[in-house]
């Protein structure tokens, strides 16, 4: 759980202001930040390690300083097979799309279906009024 607990952990706080000012406020009043951050991750319900916090906390600092490999990030990121998700994601676009034009496709011929019958009705109530007249 060690990773996916950090990872669970990071997102909450980039999500949420309140535990990322939490966060802030327990590193700077703490001797031990790292144990500090985790013991309040383990209150939110985090399963953290200290070591495991330090560790993904270094890994993600190299990502911004740009020293980690491919391999590396997708390790953190917990995604080792993102190439394959982005094509099942595009698959599953271009399905929604696929079917966004059959239904406008659907609904363009009951309108032209509506149409032709309003324009037929048209004429023949002109053809009737001329023939009156």
């Amino acid at each position: 759980m060690s990773q996916q607990g950090v990872i669970g952990f990071l997102n909450s706080a980039a999500a949420d202001a309140s535990i990322m000012d939490q966060v802030m406020e327990v590193a700077q009043t703490s001797d031990d930040p790292a144990a500090a951050i985790t013991n309040y991750a383990a209150d939110l319900g985090f399963e953290v390690t200290g070591p495991e916090f330090t560790s993904m906390v270094d890994k993600l600092a190299q990502v911004e300083s740009g020293e980690l490999s491919l391999d590396e990030l997708e390790t953190v990121a917990g995604g080792a097979d993102l190439e394959q998700q982005s094509a099942e994601m595009d698959q599953s676009f271009n399905l929604q799309y696929l079917q966004l034009q059959q239904d406008m496709q659907a609904q363009n011929r009951q309108f032209t279906l509506i149409s032709n019958i309003m324009k037929v009705k048209h004429d023949t109530a002109k053809n009737a009024i001329n023939n009156i007249r």
